[in-house]
């Protein structure tokens, strides 16, 4: 957690956001990014939702400047959150650069059905998910995969 927070039944508890007690959730998947960020005492809350996955130092930055705004207050440098944004997008570049469909022999073991109506298949275009959402290709990253002596300090 950062500075100041702290985790609550699903909620980060924020004792000092720009001098409020706040709470706040997040959330990612491959297509969106979320957060909502409610100040209780002060009738505020705040939405953020992005269209794209995994870009948490954006949202941060829309999140404290509607807060900013609604509080009267002056914008914050935004350079912390850039540079985050930025060494986030790197890490995934690489991340998918290191990405292959799996092989038959390696997904032996992940085959077969799953509770929720989840399925895991090998078909001719590689290892699959299969949902009632739909199907996904399942990819492996080998890089990402080895001891985390041998990982870059990224996350």
């Amino acid at each position: 957690m950062e500075p100041g927070a702290h985790y609550a039944l699903g909620w980060e508890v924020w004792d000092d956001y720009l001098g409020l007690k706040t709470l706040r959730h997040t959330g990612n998947s491959l297509g969106f990014t979320t957060s909502l960020r409610i100040a209780q005492n002060e009738g505020l809350g705040v939405v953020v939702l992005a269209n794209e996955g995994f870009v948490d130092p954006f949202v941060a930055a829309v999140d404290r400047f509607v807060m900013e705004l609604l509080l009267g207050r002056p914008h914050a440098d935004d350079a912390g959150d850039l540079a985050a944004l930025s060494e986030l997008r790197t890490w995934q570049r690489q991340f998918v650069a290191g990405t292959t469909p799996a092989d038959q022999a390696g997904a032996e073991p992940f085959l077969g059905r799953y509770s929720h109506a989840t399925t895991v298949t090998f078909v001719d275009a590689g290892l699959q998910l299969e949902t009632k959402n739909g199907t996904y290709p399942l990819l492996s990253n080998v890089a990402f995969l080895e001891p985390s002596s041998s990982r870059s300090s990224n996350p």
